[in-house]
């Protein structure tokens, strides 16, 4: 009789394994097709040369890059003190490498849309480990748990257009596998591969301390259960000491250990403005994406007790909550309300959400040994398909509006990226590499017009970041001084009009400086750096607000 089973057993284990290998055959096919018409749908063609950009903030770091590989320093503007106006110091220094290239500038884009490709394809097989460390004999829950991340459209969106994004989840979800193999055997190799992890982590972006605080204290728990608490101490003291040498550059090279977007988006405000903002933003646009998980959970909590999950699980969830506090505490991302869905604050956490979601319906449903696809006797191909089927629908319910979207009108933002390609195009030709130009928007512009730029909103001014806000509090977008900015630093060209700055232009002193063009730029009447005519050619795409 136990041969018998053994045998049957085994049959269904060749059979499981064979339906695994097929799902994911079909998904990283779709999901390499899907992630390649992203972003060849966001090719710029203009005057019959093709362009590819990044979202603005990815440019803002672009800028940088170029600096960087140039021999000028980590700059915003060339022969100036040392700013730090970017967030992703890794991220920076891979793309000033891609600077290296001997390729056009207006292809060195696409090379960072497929780095991330590839950082998002890994990230997926990455998850489908995390899951199978939290279930026996089972791969449902991993292959779930790898199609929701594949298809969560924020994760692709700020990946493709890049952000650091997918870097960031990569290296957090590599951390928690690793965490949870020191669960199974505490082993010095696994113990460095996540300060490893904790360590580019930090140096990638500070603000990851959130997550890895959790999961240093829980190895930290670990080596003192397993009786390894001399090796996790060398290795941390080993750790401890690359990220002093660090912080110690930071000081030395920017004359600050945190980034200016620090003080830009934190300082100046109270935490209580911040949170009001933030829990704002996570109901209007990241509840509707992850309700339906976070239902369920609680669903599966209260129907089987505490059984429903373990000890990884809890401590996935948590990984994902520490996010949302976080997200909370800093008030939000920028452009939450133009792209929808979770920030790139929360979707640092997304993968393990989605596990968790994963595995607490798998043991709801084989809970009630009525779920075929999980429990089936005959595994066939066409179970298969229907558990693809299944899948695909929690893949709709949790962001098929942001799919529909990008289908319709492409990726969001895009449209303003091309405004912007086509102002740099008329100031480099309307404008002598000695302009100094103005824009609220500093990624596009200053990256491919290469001139000296101030920057209005603060990002890559101190003198903004730390000032006090002009507004009330929204990340990033809260804090200008037009009487320094314009008046002061007499800017030859002011590119973009955003906010209240024409009715400011014109009740200020500048109004008797500066000339308003039909297309909205605004140029210094005794400038000798600038010629008009080129400044209001351009474009007339049919999106576009009034003249432009």
């Amino acid at each position: 009789m136990n041969l018998k089973n053994n045998t049957y057993d085994n049959q269904l284990n060749v059979s499981g394994n064979i339906m695994e290998k097929r799902f994911y055959k079909y998904l990283f096919t779709a999901v390499v097709l899907l992630y390649t018409i992203f972003i060849f749908r966001t090719m710029i063609v203009i005057e019959g040369k093709v362009y590819f950009t990044l979202v603005d903030d990815a440019m803002i770091t672009m800028r940088y890059a170029r600096h960087l590989a140039d021999g000028n320093g980590i700059t915003w503007n060339i022969n100036e003190t040392p700013i730090q106006g970017y967030s992703c110091n890794l991220w920076m220094g891979y793309m000033a490498l891609l600077h290296f290239i001997p390729i056009n500038s207006r292809f060195i884009s696409l090379i960072v849309m497929i780095t991330s490709l590839i950082l998002l394809l890994l990230n997926i097989v990455v998850v489908k480990q995390i899951a199978q460390k939290t279930v026996l004999n089972e791969w449902t829950t991993p292959a779930l748990s790898a199609i929701l991340v594949a298809f969560y459209f924020p994760l692709v969106y700020w990946s493709l257009r890049g952000m650091e994004t997918g870097l960031v989840c990569l290296l957090v979800n590599i951390a928690a596998l690793f965490l949870l193999k020191l669960m199974d055997a505490f082993t010095l190799k696994r113990c460095s591969v996540l300060f490893g992890m904790l360590i580019l982590l930090f140096i990638l972006r500070i603000d990851t301390i959130t997550q890895a605080s959790i999961l240093f204290s829980i190895a930290a728990i670990i080596s003192i259960k397993q009786k390894k608490i001399l090796h996790f101490t060398v290795i941390a003291i080993a750790g401890l000491i690359i990220i002093i040498f660090f912080l110690l550059f930071q000081q030395y090279y920017f004359n600050d250990i945190m980034p200016n977007t620090y003080y830009l988006k934190i300082t100046g405000v109270t935490l209580f403005e911040r949170l009001i903002v933030g829990v704002k933003f996570f109901l209007r646009e990241s509840i509707p994406d992850i309700q339906l998980p976070v239902l369920v959970i609680i669903g599966g909590f209260l129907y089987m007790g505490r059984k429903i999950f373990n000890s990884k699980l809890l401590i996935l969830f948590s990984l994902f909550l520490v996010q949302c506090a976080y997200s909370f505490y800093t008030g939000g991302d920028f452009a939450e309300d133009c792209v929808g869905g979770a920030n790139r604050f929360i979707i640092q956490g997304i993968s393990f959400l989605f596990i968790v979601f994963a595995a607490v319906v798998s043991r709801i449903v084989m809970a009630n040994k009525s779920y075929n696809v999980l429990i089936i006797s005959e595994i066939t191909k066409k179970n298969l398909f229907l558990f693809i089927y299944i899948c695909i629908a929690f893949v709709f319910c949790v962001n098929s509006k942001h799919w529909l979207q990008w289908g319709k009108l492409n990726a969001p933002m895009w449209r303003s990226d091309i405004e912007s390609l086509i102002l740099s195009i008329n100031i480099n030709k309307g404008s002598t590499h000695n302009a100094r130009i103005a824009v609220h928007a500093a990624g596009i512009i200053p990256y491919f017009t290469d001139r000296y730029t101030i920057d209005l909103l603060g990002k890559n001014d101190q003198h903004i970041a730390k000032g006090i806000p002009a507004a009330p509090f929204y990340p990033g977008h809260n804090k200008w001084n037009y009487e320094y900015s314009i008046i002061q630093l007499k800017p030859d060209i002011i590119v973009d009009e955003w906010g209240r700055f024409r009715e400011w232009m014109e009740n200020s002193l500048a109004y008797s400086l500066y000339k308003r063009l039909p297309n909205g730029i605004w140029i210094r009447k005794d400038s000798n750096d600038i010629n008009p005519d080129f400044l209001v050619m351009g474009l007339k795409l049919p999106w576009m607000q009034n003249e432009l």
